[in-house]
């Protein structure tokens, strides 16, 4: 599957779309640098905005898991 993380660095508000045709469910999960996990959602949509009021400035983790495939990517919260 293909994604995108717009706007990123962020200082409001990102949105990761990802493809998603049949409707799977699709797991966010968001990381400390550390590893330490700060944020976990599940979607069957193909979008998911996630809020700056969630987090601290700073270097993040992304992974995205849909069919037993998963995408890691960085965002970035100013």
């Amino acid at each position: 599957f293909t994604y995108s993380i717009y706007p990123n660095p962020f200082s409001d508000y990102t949105i990761i779309t990802f493809s998603n045709v049949n409707n799977d469910e699709t797991l966010i999960r968001i990381f400390e640098i550390s590893g330490r996990l700060l944020y976990e959602a599940n979607t069957f949509d193909n979008m998911l905005k996630i809020s700056k009021s969630n987090f601290s400035v700073g270097l993040y983790i992304v992974e995205i898991h849909q069919n037993n495939v998963s995408m890691k990517d960085i965002i970035i919260v100013e």
